[in-house]
Order: structure tokens, then sequence, then C-alpha cells
């Protein structure tokens, strides 16, 4: 007479990592540069720095497989950067402005804590990225003094800019549709990148104003995963 096996009930493995992201999420750690020419005009807020993102990618800026941002630093400077240490106190409500997330395989996602991820499935997450904080952030940086004053040459390079749109413009036929408007607009612009610098620089620095000549008249389910604060190694770069 044959055996007869029992069988046992079947329990699945459940696993607990709902709030990883998918694994291509991951990317390497970054800081914010500043350089002299990153700066952008913002018809509500002026002058705005304009940070760069150096990333540590190991073989890309003299970084190392340890992923310290610290050796690439001096290329950085050599050009007229700083570095934005996330863990300025002057930076206020925006220290650590770094944070990390966990990813399925192992990995991290790095991104500014003003980023929000929502994870749609197990290989599929939104990101969304807040327009006015990342404006709020640049304006604290320029305000704090983090990143040093605007030259007045870079403002002199942004007039030449618009200087010569004007000059095309003024050329133009002035009755054709569009032509007299986009003039005045671009002459209001210049006057304004001229009048904010002078507001938020102009008793920083002794130059010249430039000058300018006026024209001739012419769903599933969702996870929101936790971040943690990202711990980046700038090795005692300043």
């Amino acid at each position: 007479m044959g055996l007869k096996p029992k069988g046992t009930p079947y329990k699945p493995t459940e696993t607990n990592d709902a709030h990883l992201l998918p694994e291509k999420d991951a990317n390497e750690p970054f800081v914010f540069i500043h350089y002299p020419a990153g700066w952008t005009h913002d018809d509500a807020e002026g002058w705005l720095p304009k940070p760069a993102r150096i990333v540590a990618k190991p073989g890309l800026n003299n970084i190392g497989r340890d992923r310290r941002i610290g050796p690439a630093m001096p290329l950085v400077m050599d050009k007229g950067g700083i570095a934005i240490q996330p863990n300025d106190a002057r930076l206020g409500p925006w220290t650590d402005y770094i944070v990390a997330y966990d990813c399925r395989g192992g990995g991290k996602r790095y991104a500014c804590k003003w980023q929000s991820v929502v994870i749609l499935g197990r290989n599929q997450s939104h990101w969304e990225d807040a327009a006015n904080p990342w404006r709020e952030f640049r304006k604290h940086l320029r305000d704090s003094g983090i990143v040093p004053a605007m030259e007045r040459a870079y403002l002199t390079q942004s007039v030449a800019q618009i200087g010569e749109r004007i000059g095309r413009l003024s050329m133009r036929d002035a009755s054709k549709p569009g032509v007299k408007e986009n003039l005045a607009a671009a002459i209001a612009k210049r006057d304004k990148m001229i009048a904010d610098f002078e507001r938020l620089f102009g008793d920083k620095d002794t130059a010249p104003a430039p000058e300018a000549s006026e024209p001739e008249p012419a769903p599933k389910a969702k996870v929101t995963p936790k971040p943690k604060v990202a711990a980046v190694d700038l090795g005692g770069a300043a």
C-alpha cells in the first residue's frame, strides 16, 4: 500500500519593499555649484543665481570610486565656482537640501528636498519638482550671501545681448503686427534688468552702469516614500 503524504498550507512570502523606488531611479550624489556667470533675470524677483550640479560619478571630474566630491573642487574653483554645501547653517530652512531615497537593488536616488515622488508600481514612479520652492531657494542663496554678488560685467553682457534684439526689432517695419509691442517689451526688459541690478547689487561695486542707447522708433495605488537626509562628502572643500 502506497504512502499518502500530507500537504501543508501554502503561505505566499510577503516582501515589505513597497516603499522602495524602482531600480532605474538610482543615481549619483550631487551638490550645487555656483559660477560667476550663473545668473538669470526673473521679472518678479530680479536677478537670481542659477546653480549648476556637480555629480559624484566615478571617472568624471577626478571623482573616485568612493564618490567623494572633494577631488572635483579644484576644477570648480579654477572656473571661479563655489560649492553650496548642504550643511551650511546660512541655508536656514534649506539646510540639507539633498535627500536620499532607497531603491530596489540597493541603490539610492538623490534628489532635492522640495522634489516629491509617488511610487506607481514596481518599475514606475512619478516625480514632481515644485517651481516656487526652487525660486525661493535661489532667492535665499542670493539674499543670505551664500553666493557672491553678481558681477557688473555679466550685466553688461546681458544688456548687450538684449540690445542686439532691440536693434533687430528697430530695423523692422513697425507697421507689421507685433513688432511695435515686441520692441517695447524688449526695451522694458532691458531697463528692468539694469534697475534690478542696481537695486540688488549696485551698492556693492563702483563700476559704471552699462549704457544702452534708445533705438530709433519704428491611475494606480500610490505610495509616497520617505526620504533621508543625504550625506555628501565634499572632502573639506569650501
